[in-house]
């Protein structure tokens, strides 16, 4: 999921892009769907062999939400739902990839290897609604709503998916939450430890990025419905100092190359020049994957704060807002179609 090698690089670098960070009396938004993974990844232990594991898996949940609750934490939880069409290819690998590796699992193999039980999420959303959990299925892919109501309560989210360290909402890596929970160090109540990502922090390491320009730099790398392939004409024009012929060393210097290429442009003017770098007759295609795709990290609908049981002012303040933008996003769009001259 995500941008290819984004985790790690930001992981590598942690001492500057993450802080250590104590999560209590606040909300947070969790990626319903990344959050159920992960719990089954990191801390049931589930024997694929018996297929699932559920009571295990459901105990992992639960106390995973009466730690929040314990913490003052309040989680409104957010799903995936359907998939557009654009994201069917990837589907569809993920599927393949699926079935390869349950055809290939032997209980009796020291190798090991794990895969998603098929009630997965049934379990999950049965232990929210035991514990009245607040929580929303979105119609389709949640990712743009998950960032959206995380800005709006300014409240941080929980995931584990690179596409959030480009949204610029306060994103919690579900792999750096700790398990248990601590005294604060106020001394008032619990807290957990995690560690906490700030977009400011990715900016301030490139002098003149912007982050208008981040879903670009995802685009440009690839992410769930781009082609890592897509853009090669313009990386043979970009210098990728320090890469070897690893696969894992030039994916690293290619999202550093990417932040310090687009620090020196516009938004209008970056997407020129990677236009200028394809044949003519395929730039309107480009363009419009790239309009697309910028499109899908920065729209987001209110409506869905109202299953939230969120406040009334904050769905009259985000929807205030998305007229605010919307007028803006148009004028912005006549003035880049007059300069874009393909």
């Amino acid at each position: 999921m995500g941008i290819p090698g984004l985790t790690s690089y930001i992981n590598n670098r942690s001492f500057r892009y993450l802080e250590y960070y104590e999560l209590c009396n606040t909300y947070l938004v969790i990626d319903g769907t990344s959050a159920a993974c992960s719990l089954h990844n990191l801390y049931t232990k589930c024997n694929c062999a018996f297929g699932g594991d559920y009571d295990n898996f459901a105990q992992c949940v639960s106390d995973f939400f009466d730690d929040l609750l314990k913490c003052n934490v309040t989680p409104l939880v957010l799903m995936d739902g359907s998939f557009e069409n654009k994201k069917l290819k990837t589907i569809i690998s993920r599927t393949k990839e699926k079935i390869r590796t349950a055809s290939h699992f032997c209980p009796l193999s020291q190798q090991r290897m794990s895969f998603f039980p098929l009630f997965l999420m049934e379990v999950f959303k049965d232990v929210m609604v035991e514990k009245n959990i607040r929580h929303v299925q979105c119609m389709f892919e949640a990712d743009n709503d998950i960032a959206a109501v995380a800005k709006i309560l300014n409240c941080p989210l929980l995931s584990y998916d690179s596409d959030f360290f480009i949204y610029g909402a306060l994103y919690i890596p579900f792999n750096t939450l700790d398990n248990h929970i601590i005294k604060s160090s106020n001394g008032e109540g619990y807290a957990k430890r995690c560690k906490i990502y700030r977009v400011e922090y990715l900016l301030n390491s490139f002098k003149g990025l912007s982050q208008s320009m981040l879903p670009l730099a995802a685009i440009l790398l690839g992410n769930d419905y781009v082609k890592r392939g897509t853009f090669r004409n313009f990386f043979r024009h970009l210098k990728l100092r320090g890469a070897s012929k690893k696969r894992h060393n030039r994916r690293q210097c290619r999202i550093e190359a990417t932040f310090t290429w687009l620090s020196n442009y516009t938004l209008d003017k970056a997407i020129i020049g990677i236009l200028s770098r394809l044949t003519k007759p395929v730039r309107q295609k480009m363009l419009d994957l790239i309009e697309v795709n910028i499109n899908s990290y920065t729209n987001a609908s209110a409506e869905v704060l109202v299953p939230l049981s969120l406040p009334k002012d904050y769905v009259t303040r985000k929807k205030l807002i998305e007229k605010k933008i919307m007028k803006q996003a148009k004028k912005k769009k006549k003035k880049e179609k007059m300069k874009l001259k393909l």
